[in-house]
């Protein structure tokens, strides 16, 4: 099976109401040995219960994307930025875009890519010297500090966690043995 067709089984499981340790134990089977990029993988899927618990602060955190988004062009079109600026500018509106089209998907990524988004635009205003009227700077710093620590928070709470522990059981001759088991928080 390759990839991309796991993580789309991955991914339809998970819709279709089964939690994260379910979907681990039917793809991973009664190997002995832990699937740390499989359980990876199924980290990365919300569960419809995290999904529900966590809808406020997941639908605040794409409005305020989707905000920052429109204060950067208005930023821009206000300081009236050509050639490398304006480039650059609208890298960080197409980034806020697509990070709003991965968070309404529930993509795991998603956060990760938000997080880079913020860090683009802290190295970039302070390198290309943005500075604009305050009524559209104050805005856009307040909303993406708030985007920054939502998204912390959220990357912490809605992603399954999981551990690796070791747990006994006999193997064919009767002897007790100790075998490495991928467990979800769910």
């Amino acid at each position: 099976m390759t990839k991309r067709e796991q993580n789309r089984l991955i991914r339809n499981r998970i819709e279709a109401g089964a939690s994260a340790q379910q979907v681990y134990d039917e793809l991973h089977g009664n190997s002995h040995v832990p699937d740390e990029r499989l359980a990876e993988r199924i980290r990365e899927v919300p569960t419809l219960a995290r999904r529900r618990k966590y809808k406020a602060g997941h639908v605040a955190l794409m409005v305020l994307l989707g905000l920052a988004a429109v204060l950067g062009l208005i930023l821009g079109s206000a300081q009236n930025m050509r050639g490398v600026d304006w480039f650059i500018l609208a890298l960080f509106v197409v980034g806020c875009i697509a990070c709003v089209v991965g968070l309404a998907l529930h993509r795991g990524k998603a956060y990760y890519w938000t997080s880079g988004v913020c860090y683009l635009l802290v190295f970039v205003s302070i390198n290309a010297n943005w500075a604009g009227p305050e009524w559209v700077v104050v805005p856009l710093w307040i909303t993406m500090v708030a985007v920054f620590f939502l998204c912390l928070y959220l990357r912490t709470h809605v992603l399954t966690r999981y551990i690796v522990i070791k747990e006994p059981y006999k193997n064919e001759a009767g002897e007790a043995r100790l075998k490495s088991v991928v467990r979800f928080e769910d």
